[in-house]
Formats: structure tokens, sequence, C-alpha cells
């Protein structure tokens, strides 16, 4: 009885392991690659995709502020700081300032940390617009990376 039971689960085991080897996930004969793509339609040049593609940077930024620092692999950026109230703080620590916020000393000033490249674009007190890739970290403060960012006029 006992070596009828072990045959019996022996195959149904080597069954589902079939099973789950014949359904994978990756289902390669319905993906696209760029150069099929570019040979089954040879009189199309894409331009269409590559309109709407350059046409996503220019839409509405994703915040805006005034820079208060700049490091040496980003800056932190005030979105709550209107220019008039930037110049009776711009002399102050960033870490005054930001711990005041904590002690209740000082209203939000919406500070954010953000990563980027290209920090000699701008300097401290610019007004700027802020593209990101998507992602902000709800650490205190907030961080975030920036693609793009354009100072306002």
């Amino acid at each position: 009885m006992n070596r009828k039971c072990t045959i019996f689960f022996v195959v149904i085991f080597i069954g589902l392991l079939s099973a789950c080897s014949s359904t994978s996930n990756y289902d390669t004969d319905g993906i696209e690659s760029i150069g099929e793509y570019s040979e089954s339609k040879p009189n199309n040049d894409n331009t269409n995709e590559i309109e709407l593609i350059a046409r996503y940077g220019e839409g509405k930024a994703d915040m805006e502020g005034i820079v208060l620092d700049i490091g040496e692999h980003g800056f932190k950026l005030a979105r709550n700081l209107s220019p008039n109230e930037y110049e009776k703080i711009k002399n102050e620590s960033v870490t005054k300032l930001h711990n005041e916020y904590v002690g209740g000393e000082r209203e939000n000033l919406g500070l954010i940390d953000l990563i980027y490249e290209n920090e000699n674009e701008f300097n401290k007190g610019d007004e700027v617009e802020v593209w990101t890739d998507g992602y902000i970290i709800e650490t205190f403060p907030e961080r975030a990376k920036a693609k793009k960012i354009v100072v306002k006029q």
C-alpha cells in the first residue's frame, strides 16, 4: 500500500513539474525587437513616435522653488518660499532653517534634496522649475532625482 501511494505521489509531482515548465511567462514569439519593427515597416521613419518623446519634457514641471544650497551631487530646493521670503533668510544655514521647521519655529519650506549631475547650470537663490524621474523618496526632507531643470526668468 505504501509503495502504491509513493508511486502515485511521484507521478503527480512529475506531472506538476512538467506542467510548470511548459507554461512560461517568457513568450518570445510575441516580442517585437526594434530591428524587426523597422524592417517590417520600411516606409515608416517613426517620426510620430520621436515627436511624442520630444514633447514629454515640455509638459508642466513636477515642482518649482528656490535653490537654497548647492552640493557636489545635487541641491536643496525650497518649494514653499517666495522670493521676498528668500531675501530675508538667504544668509541662514539650511540646517538651521530645517531645524527651526522641525522645532515648530518656522513654517514648512517644502524642502527637498534633488540629485542632479549638472548643478553648475544654476546658482543659489535661482527660481527653478524641476522635472523628476517620477519617484520621490518620502524621507525628511524628501529626496528625488531631477531629470531636467530650467531657471525661471
